[in-house]
């Protein structure tokens, strides 16, 4: 099986998924502006430019030429270096009215030039915006005097000293611009694992993924069965309690919808016989087989369910019916078939459990007695419908070879991909009719 990307499954899943989308993007979105707004401190921008002449600009002679303006460039990247070193830091810091070593004012400085440009800028930033501005104007005149005492000369000009204006707003602090990307971040965070989740998750979740992937129909889907606290049975038992008895029970509609898809197959025989089976056991192929077996006798078709799960056998548990005969006693040469049909409150519909668990009943599905048993049941039922036991068993190979056709029980979200693409491999292997697959408790 390989992975295709399918751009209408991903925007199914989105849609799916849209509340999980909704709800982890805000709360980025949130939390973002929260912080940008609450915790952040502001933090405010001072600026000094400063112009680098020439000694023939500093004479004030009109003849300057290229290499002269090169060179004070150069100096530029020189002065770099100077503003951020002990030389200027140091008498700076013995201006500034703070507590703050050389190592905190660094990470507060800037230097901006502009390309080809005798000009450039000292930044500080600080969260006191005066003493942002007190600072820029202590390194600024420091490198003044600095550059000027060690060179003997004027060459060093504050064009536009740092100052306080009213109207100063933080540098750093843009609500916009965080929010802005906080909700393409949440979207990202949100899409992303909600993706992963998908991708990572390897069970069976849609009727389109099964199409895909095992080019089988969804013969249909069943939805979780609830049931009352107050209601009762004759054994007062679960299962019982979610078989199909009328038109007012739950997922009446949805198993006549997947028992009209059965009758209407074009590979249904006269006497069909149907095996129902699941990868893994409790996935709901005892309750959909009992479930079918109902619905198909409620269409006037004389009907047997018949237990073959001699291993867990629940059949008799459903119909509330014995369980000392059955099955394998017919198969073990103790009772005659008559001798172990039952009839049921459903009328056209006859049971034959299990009768005792059998430890290996392969044993006693290779005797004679195994194909007479289906050859009388054809007989005398229209449909058989036989409980089998789940894929991860050998029974199920040998019942298959008994059954007109076999639909598969699985459950979503629960049932691996792998578990059944290698049930579907396994009756490919014998050649079994496959008639399609069922969603047991599917969410709506």
């Amino acid at each position: 099986m390989e992975f295709v990307f399918d751009i209408r499954e991903f925007f199914k899943l989105l849609f799916r998924n849209w509340r999980v989308i909704f709800f982890l993007t805000g709360f980025v979105v949130l939390i973002s502006s929260v912080i940008t707004l609450y915790v952040i401190p502001p933090e405010y921008e001072a600026r000094v430019n400063i112009l680098v002449t020439t000694e023939k600009d500093a004479e004030g002679s009109k003849n300057v030429t290229a290499s002269e303006i090169d060179s004070s460039l150069k100096l530029i990247d020189t002065y770099r270096v100077i503003i951020k070193s002990p030389t200027i830091l140091e008498p700076a810091l013995k201006n500034i009215n703070k507590e703050i070593d050389i190592e905190s004012l660094l990470r507060k400085i800037e230097i901006e030039s502009i390309k080809n440009s005798q000009v450039f800028t000292i930044i500080v930033k600080d969260q006191d915006h005066a003493q942002a501005v007190y600072m820029a104007n202590s390194i600024a005149n420091v490198f003044k005097e600095e550059v000027d005492r060690l060179k003997n000369l004027n060459y060093i000009h504050i064009l536009t000293p740092a100052k306080i204006d009213d109207s100063f707003t933080p540098v750093d602090r843009n609500p916009i611009f965080n929010i802005a990307i906080s909700l393409f971040l949440g979207l990202f965070l949100s899409v992303g694992s909600v993706s992963i989740k998908e991708f990572l998750d390897t069970t069976i979740k849609s009727e389109e993924k099964i199409r895909r992937l095992f080019s089988l129909s969804v013969l249909g889907e069943v939805t979780p069965i609830t049931i009352g606290k107050n209601k009762s049975s004759k054994a007062n038992n679960e299962l019982s309690n979610k078989l199909v008895i009328n038109r007012r029970s739950s997922n009446f509609s949805n198993y006549q919808n997947l028992c009209a898809r059965l009758k209407l197959s074009p590979s249904v025989k006269k006497n069909q016989t149907m095996l129902i089976t699941s990868p893994n056991s409790s996935e709901g192929k005892s309750l959909t087989s009992a479930n079918v077996a109902i619905m198909m006798a409620k269409s006037t078709k004389k009907t047997v369910y018949i237990d073959m799960n001699l291993r867990g056998p629940t059949g008799h548990i459903a119909f509330n019916l014995s369980n000392d005969r059955g099955v394998s006693s017919f198969l073990a040469g103790q009772d005659q078939l008559s001798e172990i049909i039952q009839k049921s409150d459903e009328p056209n519909l006859s049971i034959v459990t299990s009768g005792s668990v059998t430890i290996n009943p392969v044993e006693l599905f290779e005797s004679e007695r195994f194909q007479q048993l289906f050859t009388e049941l054809r007989v005398m039922f229209d449909i058989i419908v036989i409980d089998s036991p789940s894929m991860d068993t050998a029974d199920t190979m040998y019942l298959s070879s008994e059954a007109d056709g076999c639909v598969l029980v699985v459950n979503p979200g629960k049932t691996r991909i792998d578990a059944t693409y290698k049930a579907v491999e396994k009756l490919k292997s014998i050649q079994a009719n496959i008639l399609g697959i069922v969603l047991n408790n599917k969410e709506k």
